[in-house]
C-alpha cells in the first residue's frame, strides 16, 4: 500500500509540478504520537496560483473518485496537448491510507505543493521488551580504549551483554595495539565471519609519541575497518564510545560507525537499554529473549565489578606530572593535557560509585579550547580536590599525594 501511495504521489508531482523542477520525499516519525508522516513535495506548476486561491475546494476535488482536477497541459509552442487519466489515482491512495488507519491530504502552498500521508506506526523498538534482550549465541566482543578503567568497564559491558570473557578481545594496553587496531580488527572479524561481532571503539585513542599525533580517532579507524572488510560486515555492529556527546559529534560518529554508545555508568539494565535498540536496528531478525540462566549470569557479572579508584588516581597523577614538569613549556603541553582531561572525564562519567560527577564534568568542559586557559593549574587543582572529596565520601582509598 505504501509503495502504491508513494508512487502515485511522485507521478502526480512530476506531471503537475514545475517542469524540470525538483521533487522531494520527506519521512518523519513521531515516537510521541507513534505516527509516520510521508510528504512528497514539488515546485509550483501550471495553475498553481489558482489552486492556492480556491483552497479546500481543490483538495476535495483531488481525492474525489473519477475526478480529474485538470489535465496536465504543456505548451509545446505549436499548440497544446494533454495527458489524461481516469482520475481515480488520488482517490485510491486515500482508500489505501485509510486502510492503514490514516489519511492523506494535499496542500497548495504559496511556493510548493505538498502531498501528505499520515498513519499510525510503531517502531520496531517500541514492540520489544529490552529488559529480556540477549545477544545471539556465539557473539564475539572486540573493544579498544587507552584507559585502564575503561578496559575493565568494557569487560564488564560485554559480560553484562552476555559475551563471555573467552569471546572478548579488549585492546589499547599499549601504543602497538592502538596503531595496529585496524588490521587486528579486520583479521578478527574475518576469522569469525560465521559469528556476530560487536565492536566498540573509544573515539580518542592516546598514543605516547606526542611528536607525531597525540590521539588517533577511533571513529576514523572504524570507518577504515568497514571499508577494508567490504562485504564481510553483514554480522558486524560497530559503535563509537566517547565523552564528547554533542549533536555534531554524534552525527559524525554515526556516519563512520553504526551507532553511538555514551559513556555512562555500566549497569546491567542500562547496558541492555542502550545496546538492545542498536542491535535491533542493525539485526532486526536476530533479536532473542534471555533465559533465566542468561539473566542470572548477567547479574553475577554485575556483582564481579572491581574498584577502579586506583586507576582514576593514576590518571590524575599523570596530569599533575604534566603540569609541573617545566612551567615555561606548559602551554605547549596543552594538547596532551586536554586529552588526559578527556580520559578523566570519560572515566568519571562511567563510575557509579562516585557521587556528584556532573559538577566535575562541567569544570572540565569549561577548559575546552585550542589554547590553555588562564590559571589552568589552579583550575586543575580545584578539580582534583573535588574528585578526591567525592571519592572520600564513598570511603574509598584516595591518593596521599598532594599538589605542591
Amino acid at each position: 500500500l505504501l509503495k502504491y501511495i508513494h508512487r502515485n504521489a511522485m507521478s502526480n508531482a512530476c506531471k503537475y509540478g514545475k517542469k524540470g523542477g525538483e521533487v522531494a520525499t520527506e519521512i518523519i516519525y513521531s515516537s510521541e504520537k507513534s505516527e509516520l508522516e510521508i510528504n512528497v513535495i514539488n515546485l509550483p506548476g501550471n495553475h498553481h496560483e489558482y489552486l492556492s486561491n480556491i483552497g479546500k475546494t481543490a483538495t476535495d476535488e483531488v481525492f474525489a473518485p473519477a475526478k480529474r482536477l485538470r489535465c496536465h497541459i504543456e505548451d509545446s509552442g505549436d499548440g497544446k496537448k494533454g495527458w489524461h487519466s481516469s482520475g481515480d489515482g488520488a482517490w485510491i491512495s486515500r482508500q489505501c491510507a485509510r486502510t492503514l488507519g490514516g489519511d492523506c491530504t494535499i496542500e497548495f502552498q504559496a511556493d510548493r505543493t505538498v502531498f501528505k500521508l499520515r498513519f499510525p506506526a510503531k517502531s520496531l523498538q517500541e514492540n520489544i521488551d529490552f529488559s529480556k534482550f540477549k545477544l545471539p549465541e556465539g557473539t564475539y566482543g572486540l573493544a579498544i580504549d587507552d584507559s585502564k578503567i575503561q578496559q575493565k568497564l568494557m569487560n564488564r559491558f560485554f559480560c553484562l551483554a552476555g559475551i563471555p570473557e573467552s569471546k572478548q578481545l579488549i585492546l589499547g594496553k599499549d601504543e602497538n595495539e592502538i596503531r595496529n587496531f585496524e588490521q587486528i580488527a579486520v583479521d578478527f572479524t574475518n576469522n569469525h565471519s560465521e559469528n556476530y561481532v560487536l565492536l566498540v571503539a573509544d573515539e580518542n585513542l592516546e598514543v605516547t609519541n606526542y611528536t607525531d599525533n597525540p590521539t588517533i580517532s577511533g571513529s576514523l579507524c572504524v570507518e577504515s575497518i568497514r571499508d577494508k572488510l567490504g562485504g564481510n560486515t553483514k554480522r558486524l555492529l560497530t559503535l563509537i564510545r566517547s565523552a564528547n556527546d554533542s549533536s555534531d559529534d554524534i552525527s559524525q560518529y554515526k556516519k563512520r560507525a553504526h551507532g553511538f554508545l555514551p559513556k555512562t555508568p555500566i549497569k546491567r539494565q542500562k547496558t541492555l537499554d542502550v545496546l538492545a535498540p542498536l542491535w535491533a536496528e542493525r539485526f532486526p531478525d536476530t533479536f532473542t529473549l534471555a533465559t533465566p540462566e542468561n539473566i542470572a549470569s548477567q547479574i553475577a557479572a554485575e556483582n564481579r565489578f572491581q574498584s577502579v579508584t586506583a586507576d582514576l588516581i593514576q590518571t590524575m597523577d599523570v596530569i599533575d606530572a604534566l603540569c609541573f614538569q617545566n612551567e615555561t613549556t606548559l602551554p605547549q603541553r596543552w594538547p596532551i593535557l586536554w586529552q588526559k582531561l578527556l580520559v578523566l572525564k570519560g572515566d568519571l562519567m562511567t563510575m557509579p560509585q562516585i557521587a556528584d560527577t556532573s559538577d566535575i564534568i562541567k569544570r572540565i568542559d569549561i577548559l575546552r579550547g585550542p589554547n590553555m586557559p588562564m590559571n589552568f593549574v589552579n583550575s586543575w587543582h580545584s578539580i582534583r580536590q573535588v574528585v578526591e572529596k567525592s571519592i572520600s565520601r564513598d570511603d574509598t582509598l584516595i591518593s596521599t599525594k598532594t599538589l605542591t
